[in-house]
């Protein structure tokens, strides 16, 4: 399993959250953030705000999701986003106090 963490701006959640959505990816954390990038030239820096989109996926569909978020994110203008992909090594559900298994599995089962 993998975690992807993409930073975007927050006037494209919409457009992430339909993009993910059309792609079969319908469990995801959205927090706002605020922070500051590689900007360059200015004198004086205030945080930004953007958002946090958090998924924790099989390895197999990282590609098609990063895809899927830098198409519905991108403007080409500094401040787009990151996108970072980190392993997971176990993950638990709290109320059933097992591991869990990823989204996409776990509907997979449940449509047999």
């Amino acid at each position: 399993m993998k975690m992807i963490w993409a930073v975007v701006r927050w006037t494209h959640l919409k457009d992430v959250e339909q993009t993910l959505f059309k792609i079969g990816e319908r469990s995801f954390s959205v927090t706002k953030i605020k922070g500051l990038g590689e900007e360059k030239g200015y004198l004086e820096y205030d945080l930004v705000s953007h958002l946090k989109i958090e998924l924790i996926v099989p390895k197999d569909r990282v590609t098609k999701i990063k895809e899927a978020i830098v198409k519905a994110a991108r403007t080409g203008l500094p401040g787009d986003g990151l996108i970072a992909v980190l392993p997971v090594e176990e993950c638990t559900k709290i109320r059933e106090e097992q591991e869990a298994d990823p989204p996409q599995k776990k509907r997979l089962r449940e449509m047999r």
